[in-house]
């Protein structure tokens, strides 16, 4: 389901997508002893195993095209998929 829209309404639901998603936790001083260990891009399928080696934090890719599939059209349904991705490396305790 594409939704028409204005850039500066796609960019708030952006905001909100990884704003909303984030605890107020999240920060680095938080890691174990100050060290914050993490992927280049993370794979949502090795979350467990990244977690049992100590990786503190995730690296995701949002792709504009995704996004932005036509010029001034943007894809709830991406926005939706990038939220449950944070959301499930947040919820393993991930960053």
């Amino acid at each position: 389901m594409l939704m028409r829209t204005t850039l500066s309404a796609a960019t708030m639901v952006a905001v909100v997508c990884f704003v909303g998603c984030a605890p107020a936790r999240w920060s680095v001083d938080t890691a174990k002893d100050g060290y914050a260990f993490g992927t280049l891009l993370s794979n949502p399928a090795n979350i467990e195993r990244n977690v049992q080696a100590g990786i503190t934090h995730a690296t995701i890719c949002v792709h504009w095209s995704g996004a932005e599939p036509e010029p001034g059209e943007f894809s709830e349904e991406y926005f939706e998929k990038v939220e449950a991705t944070i959301r499930r490396f947040s919820d393993a305790g991930q960053q």
